[in-house]
């Protein structure tokens, strides 16, 4: 089992990514940022690049995001367990959102549907 947001949990993701093969409309092309502070501790950012069908993993900050999510790391884990939707968080404020919010809006449905992508890499996750 892989620490949440640990090296060894960056990797299961990117190789989820890999593996999955063409998943998502190829006519989409976005970069999704996501930047998870830590009280006291390093930043930890990653970002999925979505286009010709395909997922990739980036490690660190993207060059230019499409959008961006920035959460605190207790907040990020409570999404990404389904403890929490995103939009309760945002609307609590404890989920800031960046950058081209009507290209997350036209492809919402898409972008929920990799939720399902990553479900094995939520399972072996401890948090």
């Amino acid at each position: 089992m892989a620490a949440f947001l640990s090296d060894e949990w960056l990797g299961a993701l990117e190789r989820a990514a890999r593996d999955a093969g063409e998943v998502i409309d190829p006519e989409i092309d976005l970069v999704l940022e996501q930047i998870v502070t830590d009280d006291g501790g390093p930043e930890i950012a990653y970002h999925l690049i979505i286009g010709d069908g395909r997922i990739q993993v980036g490690r660190g900050r993207a060059s230019s995001p499409t959008v961006t999510f920035i959460t605190d790391r207790e907040t990020a884990a409570r999404v990404n367990r389904g403890l929490e939707s995103a939009q309760t968080a945002f609307m609590t404020g404890r989920l800031r959102v960046s950058g081209d919010i009507q290209a997350l809006l036209t492809h919402q449905q898409q972008i929920a549907a990799l939720d399902d992508l990553f479900a094995v890499l939520r399972a072996d996750t401890t948090y």
